[in-house]
């Protein structure tokens, strides 16, 4: 597919809108094998992640195919996206546009053009079974694309489920889900894999949020000290979401504060992570606290 090739001319963030140029849609029909199946996805604007998911291709294949997409004129990559840390003027655009009467499901866009919307990526993470694919799926408009295997035997004594019994799966790259905020903002979620054998992706995945929800179980209140490291050691804005598994709080926010070492300044809140209004609260508290360090 890629020829060996880990990159192509044209880097390709994960969160990176593409869309389909006026020679991409003559040749739509002719290219084979998978870059042909891109083009014929890309009807409207879509993020590399969302191709990656919809056509069950590792993600640093599909970022190869799409950049060399670009670079033969078939695809344009949205000049808008975020780069790097993103500025004063996207974190004010999200939290205008995330107001809670405004965030909700909205039709796709039109066909690919210049004007393709501005992707807005937020980090959940957390350790082990905290409810990071559940936090995705409740407020994604789409059907969150998950990348879950079965955990196995090879997995016992390494994955603790004594307190999480009815844990039968476990994500292994990425949950990935979107929310539209209006005609120019698009958010997108990406929930990173709990276990610390694939914190080598953390990088790539956190590259240009806005900012993190860390999820916790305050049963395994230690499983998310190394988000919480993380987080802190990159100057990364999170909030730490206390989530109520069956429906019960066991700890008062103040004493999570002060038992994790956060800053006073950092949210702590408690949330269900079933519930869409309850996962909305969390990001729009993000997105303020995000707001608030950038005006720091």
């Amino acid at each position: 597919m890629t020829g060996g090739r880990t990159r192509s001319a044209t880097e390709v963030a994960i969160e990176a809108i593409v869309y389909r140029t006026p020679r991409g849609d003559a040749v739509a029909g002719s290219l084979s094998f998978e870059r042909g199946q891109i083009l014929a996805l890309v009807t409207a604007p879509q993020s590399a992640a969302e191709i990656s998911a919809h056509l069950h291709l590792p993600l640093g294949v599909a970022r190869v195919l799409v950049g060399d997409l670009v670079d033969e004129g078939f695809l344009a990559l949205n000049t808008r996206s975020a780069t790097g840390r993103p500025d004063l003027r996207l974190l004010e655009g999200c939290s205008m546009a995330s107001e809670p009467s405004d965030m909700v499901v909205t039709d796709d866009l039109g066909p690919g053009s210049a004007s393709a919307p501005m992707p807005v990526k937020i980090v959940v993470a957390g350790g082990f079974a905290v409810g990071k694919t559940r936090f995705v799926g409740s407020i994604s408009e789409i059907e969150p694309l998950t990348t879950e295997a079965a955990l196995t035997r090879v997995s016992e004594g390494v994955d603790d489920t004594s307190k999480v019994s009815t844990k039968t799966t476990t994500t292994v790259a990425m949950d990935f889900g979107r929310l539209t905020l209006g005609e120019d903002l698009i958010l997108y979620l990406f929930g990173t894999p709990g276990q610390d054998r694939f914190w080598f992706m953390w990088d790539d995945l956190v590259r240009g949020a806005i900012g993190a929800v860390v999820l916790i179980d305050t049963r395994r209140l230690e499983d998310c000290f190394p988000a919480v490291d993380y987080f802190e050691e990159h100057q990364i804005p999170f909030v730490v979401g206390m989530n109520c598994f069956d429906g019960e709080m066991t700890h008062d926010p103040d004493d999570v504060r002060e038992a994790l070492a956060v800053s006073p300044d950092t949210p702590v809140l408690t949330l269900d992570a079933r519930e869409r209004e309850s996962t909305r609260n969390a990001l729009l508290e993000l997105v303020q606290h995000a707001l608030v360090r950038a005006t720091a």
